[in-house]
């Protein structure tokens, strides 16, 4: 059959005409300007001043363009043999790749698998995914029939660019063209509906490729647990696990570590406490990430005293603690009745040198026991620039009112307005609770305007 009648059915027909302007346009977007081929109908480039050009050229030469954007004749070989190499410059900026490509189809210096695979992989990493489908439209033009290195090249674009529907769409498009998908296709289009939450769709390519007779190995496995995992499926991530050694396969800990993030997902912190277990009998070292997603599962379930034993355990395995790790293991304290344990991770944390964030100092003044720590806590965060929000307001006030300082909560309240921060009624009630407390009921017919 011809190259034309082997187009994917479903593929964006990018002509090549329509390949090289999206590909001008970005680079020129980026660089501001780039000169064109001259016109067959007037022999110039560009408006008045170009430069005249013959039409006849020897038939082993092309026009290219020199750093100072004039054309010059130049060998075709040596030519594309430069394109490609300026093309894997780890140096060159994208408007230049896209400029870089731009000529290579434009010259149709493309010939071959391996240059279309390049191709493809630079358009990947420019986040122009509809033109490196286009590209195996126009390698097939070129009768050279896509392989399947090829389209796991076009797969890692959709992958990069959250394109999951055409990833799937892409392997059926495979099939129907003859080649034959890899594991490699099929890991990479699970990835893609893993970052898109499409764990179902997950499964399905799973189950898909094991009909197939592609056996499946642990990345495979590991991009179907994280999309799970994601969507909060920790019951479908622990099938999965569990189903491994049937397959000839060891979790690694990369699979162990998703597990746990699925149960942290889950609430489920007995489950996450287990797998951490056995990740130390197997010998797998856990990693600051996995103990996050614990130390999560033990906060969603206000566990504190099983937080407390997590950072231990950090400690023992030399796993270093990051702002994550403080700020999930103070507001699991907190929730479990915990304040002054989270207060105290608090001073660890800046002993520790890192950065405290808004959510670390709303953790703090809500575990807060006094006014005067309270406000000394706001202070801080006035004097690091970090702006507070309605909660950090109320969790003050609250304090204000309980300690029966009506003043400090009445100067909050006059931030919030300078802040634009408009007051809800819970921080209102609080205001109201401590002009009530100091017996200040003009204050509160006030408050109440």
């Amino acid at each position: 059959s011809s190259s034309s009648s082997r187009c994917p059915r479903r593929l964006v027909r990018t002509t090549a005409g329509a390949l090289l302007g999206a590909l001008l346009g970005a680079a020129a977007a980026a660089s501001g300007a780039f000169a064109q081929p001259p016109s067959s109908a007037s022999g110039r480039r560009g408006g008045g001043g170009a430069q005249k050009f013959s039409h006849k050229k020897p038939k082993d030469q092309i026009r290219t363009m020199d750093p100072k954007n004039s054309w010059r004749m130049k060998e075709a070989g040596d030519d594309k043999h430069k394109l490609l190499a300026d093309l894997r410059d780890p140096r060159a900026k994208p408007f230049e790749l896209a400029r870089t490509v731009a000529a290579l189809q434009q010259r149709r210096l493309l010939s071959t698998h391996k240059d279309y695979t390049l191709v493809i992989k630079i358009l990947g990493k420019l986040k122009f995914w509809r033109e490196a489908m286009g590209m195996l439209v126009d390698a097939q033009r070129n009768k050279v029939i896509p392989n399947v290195i090829t389209y796991n090249a076009v797969m890692q674009a959709l992958v990069k660019a959250n394109r999951w529907r055409e990833a799937i769409q892409l392997i059926a498009d495979m099939w129907a063209e003859g080649t034959r998908p890899d594991v490699i296709t099929y890991s990479s289009a699970i990835s893609a509906c893993a970052n898109a939450g499409r764990w179902q769709e997950a499964l399905q390519l799973l189950a898909e490729m094991e009909r197939a007779g592609i056996q499946a190995d642990t990345r495979v496995f590991n991009a179907a647990i994280n999309a799970c995992a994601r969507a909060g499926q920790w019951k479908r991530a622990k099938q999965l696990l569990e189903s491994m050694p049937d397959r000839g396969l060891t979790p690694d800990v990369v699979a162990m570590a998703l597990r746990v993030n699925a149960c942290a997902r889950g609430g489920e912190w007995t489950e996450a406490l287990s797998l951490l277990a056995r990740m130390k009998e197997e010998g797998l070292a856990p990693e600051t990430r996995t103990f996050n997603s614990a130390l999560n599962a033990c906060a969603k379930s206000s566990r504190g005293m099983e937080t407390l034993q997590l950072l231990v355990d950090m400690y023992k395995a030399q796993v270093p603690a990051d702002t994550v790790t403080y700020n999930t293991a103070m507001s699991a304290c907190l929730k479990g009745g915990l304040r002054m344990e989270a207060l105290e991770l608090l001073e660890e944390m800046r002993g520790s040198g890192n950065k405290l964030d808004v959510f670390s100092y709303s953790v703090a003044i809500q575990a807060s026991e006094s006014w005067e720590t309270t406000l000394q806590l706001m202070s801080e965060m006035q004097e690091q620039n970090i702006a507070a929000d309605n909660v950090i307001y109320g969790a003050a006030i609250s304090v204000c009112d309980r300690d029966r300082q009506l003043d400090h909560a009445l100067r909050l309240l006059g931030n919030m307005k300078l802040e634009s921060l408009k007051p809800d009624l819970v921080i209102m009630n609080s205001v109201m609770g401590a002009s009530e407390k100091a017996l200040d009921w003009e204050q509160a017919l006030t408050n109440l305007q």
